[in-house]
């Protein structure tokens, strides 16, 4: 869990000052300005200890490779939690594949090692979500925070994609799905079974073999989570790519 890392983004906002404040009319002839907040807005997680992996999607749009990111990681030494920058070394929008690696410049102690088995021999419960989870308590209030491994129940696979239930929420994409006995990684969680559908009728995916991955995934289903696979060929290409840019 403490290989997870909270991605943040500025919220949007309607209008700025120079001195980065949004201004607010309450009332009749009444103005007030209130600072612009960073917000979490989905999850990574280290698959080394200088690269992590997250959801594309997480990622402001227009972000390119060589842009930085806004991060929050967990130190691993007296339970703090630190802010820090990452840089964008690989970003797959134009595919759908929904990932984006991203580079950090220190070394951390806590990473998930990709699973090098045989997934589909693997029993459909022997999975699980681990989060960066939005939660009441913590120190910093702004962005109170607590580590969660939860089940999933995996339903269906295809060639580049899982299809699982479990208790995710929105804030969650891009957390890594792992092994309950040996806590290895074997795939990113992307976005829900409807979105997944939005995306195929509006055309959206411009990878014919992605498209037909999701497709064959969904079709039939009116619920469930849809994650993307580490162990298909190209994925493996990207991770060792990943390890050779972060090196």
């Amino acid at each position: 869990m403490l290989a997870s890392v909270l991605i943040l983004r500025k919220k949007e906002q309607q209008t700025e000052d120079t001195l980065g404040n949004r201004t607010v009319i309450k009332g009749k002839g009444k103005r007030t300005k209130i600072p612009i907040v960073i917000e979490p807005c989905g999850i990574g997680f280290f698959i080394s200890n200088n690269a992590v992996f997250t959801a594309a999607h997480n990622i402001a749009i227009g972000a390119a490779v060589g842009d930085g990111v806004a991060c929050r990681i967990h130190s691993g030494e007296n339970d703090e939690l630190l802010d820090v920058s990452f840089q964008i070394s690989y970003i797959d929008r134009l595919d759908e594949r929904d990932i984006c690696v991203l580079k950090y410049e220190g070394r951390h102690s806590n990473f998930l090692q990709p699973f090098d088995g045989e997934i589909n021999e693997i029993n459909e419960k022997d999975y699980c979500l681990t989060t960066f989870r939005i939660a009441t308590h913590g120190q910093d209030k702004r962005f109170p925070i607590c580590f969660g491994v939860i089940p999933c129940v995996m339903s269906k696979r295809s060639e580049h994609h899982f299809l699982y239930s479990t208790n995710a929420f929105s804030g969650d994409s891009g957390a890594a799905i792992v092994l309950k006995k040996c806590g290895h990684v074997v795939g990113i969680h992307i976005e829900t079974v409807n979105e997944a559908c939005e995306k195929i009728e509006a055309s959206q995916i411009d990878n014919d073999t992605v498209a037909a991955s999701i497709n064959s995934l969904v079709s039939g289903f009116s619920q469930g989570f849809v994650g993307l696979r580490l162990d298909s060929t190209d994925m493996k290409q990207i991770i060792r790519n990943a390890a050779a840019a972060t090196a």
